[in-house]
């Protein structure tokens, strides 16, 4: 992204949201590699933002782009905290959905993304997705 005719305090926005994207970042493969298992709470926001030595700011953001993904939800209050979600295949059929409606995807690549046995999980959302759309009809 370019900074070109923008003032200092957007740059340090812009390099906030970065910084945010890197704490999202591991704790997102945290997440997938297992060492975060579906249910887990978080560390409080303190600890975190000791471990990865960022803002308070910086933090949230991470965690409201970790909410966005469907991968933690943050509870607000005494009882709060934020809690770890499993990948779910209903939203990666979602999203690649969303792709390819924005992409023209022609048809004939898509039959053969299908049939390419490298790509089982492309199979598998488009499956679950037109499985939903299907359902959303009725």
């Amino acid at each position: 992204m370019t900074t070109l005719g923008i003032g200092p305090e957007a740059r340090r926005r812009l390099s906030a949201r970065r910084t945010a994207e890197i704490v999202a970042d591991e704790l997102r493969r945290q997440i997938i590699d297992g060492e975060l298992s579906d249910g887990d709470l978080l560390p409080r926001q303190e600890v975190l933002v000791e471990q990865f030595n960022v803002s308070l700011v910086s933090l949230r953001e991470a965690l409201r782009i970790l909410e966005t993904e469907g991968l933690v939800s943050v509870r607000r209050g005494n009882r709060g905290g934020a809690v770890v979600h499993a990948p779910a295949k209903a939203s990666a059929a979602y999203m690649l959905g969303l792709l390819l409606q924005s992409d023209y995807v022609p048809l004939a690549d898509l039959g053969t993304a299908l049939r390419d046995p490298e790509l089982d999980f492309v199979r598998v959302g488009l499956h679950v997705l037109l499985r939903e759309q299907r359902h959303e009809r009725k």
